[in-house]
């Protein structure tokens, strides 16, 4: 190849090479002027940033329910494109701030008008300041306030059942009723027509203001405005000896239970008679009978019925005890004499001495309830009396009698629970317990400083249902039924309420050290998401 041409292959080889790069520098540059306008002597390229557009605005939420008088917040989202003015403008119906007719807005929070407009729904929107052309909406349906208007009777004991009249009621719940203590107790309702509900007076209510709970949409809870109730007195008869002897007297105790505003009780007894102070006398009678004494306090429904045993004649001690070895005096009791009757052990060991002294065995085996009789004439009593110090066994109970044969009311009375502090002993009573509303439902207080001759000294109303169970942990007295723990302090004579606590559905529970666990009651056919084990503790 002569010299030409290869200087000339050369140069275009050069050419090539030097377009190449060219080329290579060029793209180069338009890189790094995307980046970062890659420096140099010459100008960096810049994009535009697009003007400044409003496309949209989202209310939230996008409708709501009020009552008359309440908020609500609304929140207004603005789209766009640029720098845009995220700033709206709030109306209702069309009124830039709306007014008292339909509501007012101001900066989204909305309060609905003190009575409800025609139409009852309104409009709320927010338009952008951007753009006023772009807007978005939202509704609310305004509702009159439900108002408790009267509650009938305004004056009742605890169990009897009230007339709560609502105008505009909707998704009533509770009525909530003034506790001790500044405590409050709730108690569900029953919608009897579409302005009534009514509710029974829960045990622990005391005279104050009387309100209602309602849920009348989901996630709104309100209450109406109160009225006053005023707590009447339930009955807590008692007596001191459920036995008594033709022609004998006995005063009878009684206690007012949750309030006290009357100390006039009227007395009445189907046989014997009683005095306007509550002295009992029983009848004369040749066979055992039954007197059945009702007290009713004065200007009110509560009354409360107690069975008196009434035999020819009655053996005392009525709970006869004496240690293994001892001996007891035994009495034949006739109305205010003392009878002299033929005495009979009947079984078991011991003797009955120099007429009317029970001197009991020694015997171990002899021990125990030994029956003993008194015959005068054509008449025996029978009594047991507990020979303690041999082995363990029952020497005395706390009874009273039941007559399951009337339904109006039912006369009986029970015990649900026990606790123990001290020389104190607190049960759980309720009357009438197979009646829809308990006469009442009490604690009743025992002194058993002898603990085998447990005396009553006092009662308190419970704040509890029948279905409490009571446990005492130092001066402290719990209470837990199915929907609360109450706590009583014990630093009184009689239990003082101190606090109601809601607990859901117990179902075991335990205290320890001040520390009061609960296990609830879980559905087994329902599994709650996420949980394996649940405990709770109060303290």
């Amino acid at each position: 190849m002569s010299s030409e041409a290869q200087t000339a292959n050369h140069l275009r080889f050069q050419n090539t090479g030097s377009s190449f790069r060219k080329f290579s520098c060029f793209a180069l540059t338009i890189f790094c002027a995307n980046l970062v306008g890659c420096g140099g002597s010459g100008p960096a390229f810049q994009v535009a940033p697009p003007p400044p557009q409003v496309f949209s605005v989202t209310v939230s939420p996008s409708s709501t329910q009020l009552f008359t008088t309440k908020t609500q917040l609304f929140t207004a989202q603005v789209t766009g494109t640029g720098a845009f003015n995220e700033a709206v403008t709030w109306s209702v119906n069309g009124v830039s701030g709306g007014n008292s007719s339909i509501g007012t807005i101001v900066g989204g929070q909305y309060t609905a008008p003190a009575s409800p407009p025609n139409p009852s729904n309104v409009s709320i929107t927010a338009t952008s300041v951007q753009n006023p052309s772009v807007s978005g909406s939202s509704s609310a349906v305004i509702y009159a306030s439900a108002v408790l208007t009267s509650l009938s009777p305004a004056a009742a004991t605890a169990g009897q059942q009230v007339t709560l009249d609502i105008q505009g009621l909707y998704g009533a719940t509770t009525a909530v009723f003034t506790g001790p203590n500044g405590t409050t107790i709730s108690m569900p309702v029953q919608q009897t027509s579409p302005g009534e509900i009514t509710v029974t007076v829960p045990f622990g209510a005391t005279t104050g203001p009387v309100y209602v709970n309602l849920t009348p949409f989901q996630g709104v809870n309100e209450t109406t405005n109160s009225l006053a109730f005023a707590r009447l007195p339930n009955l807590r008869i008692h007596a001191s000896s459920k036995d008594l002897s033709s022609g004998e007297t006995l005063p009878l105790d009684w206690r007012l239970l949750g309030a006290s505003t009357t100390n006039v009780i009227n007395w009445t007894a189907d046989s014997g008679s009683i005095t306007a102070q509550g002295v009992f006398q029983a009848p004369v009678v040749s066979s055992e009978k039954y007197s059945r004494v009702t007290g009713c306090v004065a200007t009110t429904s509560s009354c409360d019925v107690i069975l008196l045993r009434i035999l020819p004649f009655r053996i005392a001690p009525a709970s006869p005890i004496v240690n293994a070895g001892n001996t007891l005096q035994l009495d034949a009791v006739q109305g205010g004499s003392l009878l002299s009757p033929q005495w009979s052990v009947l079984a078991g060991g011991g003797s009955v001495m120099n007429g009317d002294l029970f001197a009991a065995p020694t015997a171990a085996n002899q021990a125990g309830g030994v029956p003993v009789s008194a015959t005068i004439g054509a008449t025996t009593e029978q009594t047991s009396i507990a020979v303690s110090g041999a082995f363990a066994g029952q020497v005395n109970r706390v009874y009273d009698y039941a007559d399951f044969t009337t339904y109006s009311p039912q006369e009986a009375r029970f015990v649900k629970s026990v606790a123990v502090s001290g020389n104190r002993a607190y049960a759980l009573t309720f009357g009438t317990p197979y009646q829809l509303l308990p006469s009442f439902e009490a604690i009743d207080v025992y002194d058993i400083t002898n603990p085998d001759q447990p005396i009553w000294i006092d009662a308190v109303e419970s704040a509890t249902n029948s279905s409490a169970t009571l446990f005492a942990s130092g001066n402290t007295l719990f209470s837990i039924d199915s929907d609360n723990l109450v706590v009583y302090s014990l630093t009184t004579q009689v239990p003082a309420l101190t606090s109601i606590t809601p607990i859901a559905s117990p179902f075991q529970w335990t205290l320890n050290a001040g520390v009061f666990y609960v296990l609830p009651y879980l559905n087994p056919n329902v599994t709650p998401a996420g949980t394996v084990h649940g405990l709770g503790r109060n303290r």
